[in-house]
C-alpha cells in the first residue's frame, strides 16, 4: 500500500440522533430540510443521522440551530427525548500544514448548547492507495 499525501482539511458537521423513542415523526420533518444518512433501529434503540448542504463549519450548525429550533412541537418533543444529539464535526488528517485550525465561534457553541446539543469531534486518518 502506497500512502497518499494529504492535507489537513475539515469535512463536515453530522447530526446524530439517538433515542428510545420512535423518532420517525422528528425524521420526516429533518428530512425536509436535511439530508438523511442513516435512519434505523437496533435493539429498540432508534438511531438517525442527519447533513447539510453548507461547507463552512458556523455556517452548518447555525442551519442546525436553524431548522432545529423551528420544529414542531412533537418533534421538538422527540428531540428534547433523544438521548444523543451530536453534532459530529468531522476532519481529515494528513501532512500539510503543519498545524491546522479551525475556529467554532462562541454563537454556534452557545447556540448548540440551547438545543442540548453535543459536539463531537473525529478526525480520520490519511487515506491509503494500493500499489
Amino acid at each position: 500500500m502506497q500512502k497518499t499525501m494529504s492535507n489537513i482539511e475539515f469535512l463536515n458537521i453530522d447530526l446524530d440522533i439517538e433515542s428510545n423513542d420512535n423518532i420517525q415523526l422528528l425524521v420526516e420533518e429533518l428530512g425536509k430540510r436535511l439530508t438523511v444518512m442513516n435512519n434505523n433501529e437496533i435493539k429498540k434503540v432508534h438511531y438517525a443521522s442527519f447533513e447539510t448542504s453548507y461547507s463552512e463549519e458556523n455556517e452548518i450548525i447555525n442551519e442546525y440551530v436553524s431548522i432545529i429550533s423551528a420544529l414542531s412541537s412533537d418533534s421538538k418533543s422527540l428531540w428534547n427525548n433523544c438521548i444523543k444529539r451530536v453534532f459530529n464535526i468531522g476532519y481529515e488528517s494528513g501532512k500539510e500544514p503543519s498545524s491546522y485550525e479551525s475556529r467554532i465561534n462562541e454563537n454556534s457553541v452557545k447556540a448548540l448548547a440551547e438545543i442540548n446539543g453535543s459536539i463531537y469531534i473525529t478526525i480520520y486518518p490519511e487515506t491509503y492507495e494500493s500499489a
